[in-house]
């Protein structure tokens, strides 16, 4: 009997796909690593020639400044319940607002409440002098009024309170700053 010292056309397939195996494993590995490192450090790079998507330097002295927590409830309609041409704005001011948070090293929090989904927070942001406002909504050529909240309360500390019982839409970082900042 001869014994071939050569190895199998299927073992070395089989060698093959094992290091296929590995090197997709080890990129899945590694991706998984970056997106959570990007979730976890996030950075948002503006740049525009103005630095339109960046805040001032003023709001960041006032968010250095911040010796206490500061919590900012926002009565906000969820962002799928707005109308389409509200939902850019939307996403600009959460984009804000996430920016609050980080530029805050911890200090600004952010909670999230819808009025429309419970009476209780619907009377909780009455009490507060929150009243939604009724806006145009042209869905699929018929027009129709809707309510939308968007008011916020900015609790400091334990005792000191400010209520924001309309936040105007925006298109800017710029706008909402000049709405929010004043009120911290």
């Amino acid at each position: 009997m001869h014994h071939s010292t050569k190895p199998s056309l299927s073992h070395a397939q089989g060698g093959y796909t094992l290091m296929i195996l590995c090197r997709v494993t080890l990129l899945l590995v590694v991706l998984a690593q970056l997106v959570y490192l990007g979730n976890r450090y996030r950075h948002r790079i503006d740049l525009t020639a103005d630095q339109l998507y960046s805040l001032t330097d003023s709001t960041q002295r006032v968010l250095d400044s911040l010796n206490d927590r500061l919590l900012i409830e926002c009565y906000f309609t969820r962002d799928d319940k707005l109308p389409a041409s509200l939902q850019d704005q939307r996403r600009e001011l959460r984009s804000v607002l996430d920016e609050y948070v980080r530029r805050s090293a911890g200090k600004v929090q952010l909670q999230f409440f819808d009025p429309h989904s419970d009476l209780l927070l619907r009377q909780k942001a009455e009490r507060l002098q929150m009243q939604p406002q009724v806006v145009e909504n042209l869905e699929i050529g018929e027009l129709k009024q809707q309510q939308i909240w968007q008011g916020m309360r900015l609790r400091y500390g334990g005792d000191r309170q400010q209520v924001v019982p309309w936040l105007q839409f925006a298109a800017s970082t710029f706008q909402y700053e000049a709405q929010l900042t004043p009120a911290i």
